[in-house]
């Protein structure tokens, strides 16, 4: 049952297709910042392979490397921390989109 679950998640993922990084900011984000694809899995709810597709789908797309083992660590490239920067303005600017609407809605005003 728990590999079926799973299965899905990963499917989900891959018919995403293109744009990984648009529709994924948080699974990169939470790699860069936890330094491991296993951590970021747990913290998000997702399988390590998941969020390893994610990543190598996304290094394909991008085609560079954007993380490397280090001493038992993922660590950003240059590349990496360019998309880093992306990915958190991404996060950043859906934050500032939901709570503008959600202010919206509580005025009533019906617009």
């Amino acid at each position: 049952m728990i590999e079926e679950e799973e299965e899905t998640k990963i499917e989900k993922i891959r018919m995403e297709g293109r744009g990984l990084l648009t529709n994924n900011p948080f699974i990169f984000l939470a790699v860069a910042e936890e330094g491991s694809m296993t951590k970021a899995a747990l913290r998000l709810g997702l399988s390590q392979p998941a969020i390893s597709y994610v990543i190598k789908k996304l290094e394909k797309e991008l085609r560079a490397e954007l993380l490397v083992r280090e001493k038992g660590r993922m660590v950003l490239t240059q590349k990496g921390m360019i998309v880093k920067a992306g990915a958190q303005q991404l996060v950043d600017d859906m934050a500032m989109l939901f709570n503008s609407v959600k202010q919206k809605r509580g005025d009533n005003s019906g617009d």
